[in-house]
């Protein structure tokens, strides 16, 4: 028997799409990690030449020099891996968030997604707390949330709250943006659960994810 909530579950299956992505990622991530750290090195071979052939010569102002050529060579590596670590942080986040649309943008007409908006539609219910509310979508997912698919996510919210939600199709236009929003009926507070939305509450996340992956 399965003890795991239904939020619980959610958040798993979206951490495993996002795990999933980074994996796809992390390959070519890390082999440009890896050609920084050989760049890195060469040329602190090369520096190490420089400063042998100097301490050669055997004065206090060679030493001095060489000294000076290998801590400024040690800076320059060090704020250059900084920066390819940075970058590259930053392009598997883009990246990770692109295939995270991607995917949720093609599972919609697919027959799971009726669940995956009825899950959505339930997880705004609840956090809007409201006793009747207004939900809404793009035409394209507006065209699958019937009554049997709103009275589903009412049944969820009871379950998973021991809320009553009465829940309706909203008459305002469809929005342009993937996933849900909830309007409380008496118009004072909303609840957005949109794509871009989801991904921006889930940000440390991701960035957890792919710091632990790459860069420790």
């Amino acid at each position: 028997m399965n003890d795991r909530s239904q939020p619980e579950q959610k958040q798993e299956n979206l951490s495993a799409l996002i795990e999933g992505i980074v994996q796809d990622a992390s390959r070519e991530a890390e082999k440009i990690l890896a050609d920084a750290k050989k760049s890195a090195s060469d040329r602190r071979k090369v520096a190490d030449s420089q400063a042998a052939a100097i301490r050669k010569e055997g004065e206090e102002l060679a030493r001095r020099q060489a000294e000076e050529i290998a801590s400024s060579q040690e800076r320059t590596i060090a704020v250059e891996l900084r920066r390819t670590r940075l970058r590259l942080r930053e392009e598997m986040i883009a990246r990770t968030l692109g295939g995270v649309r991607a995917r949720l943008a093609a599972l919609v007409g697919k027959p799971e997604y009726r669940q995956i908006l009825a899950d959505w539609i339930t997880e705004a219910a609840i956090g809007l707390n409201a006793p009747g509310a207004e939900v809404n979508a793009s035409k394209v997912e507006r065209e699958l949330i019937d009554n049997r698919l709103l009275r589903d996510a009412e049944k969820q919210v009871l379950k998973e709250s021991g809320v009553e939600v009465a829940l309706t199709l909203a008459e305002a236009p469809p929005h342009s943006l993937q996933g849900v929003t909830l309007t409380a009926s008496d118009g004072r507070t909303a609840f957005n659960n949109q794509v871009e939305t989801r991904l921006l509450r889930y940000q440390s996340e991701i960035r957890k994810i792919i710091h632990d992956r790459l860069f420790t």
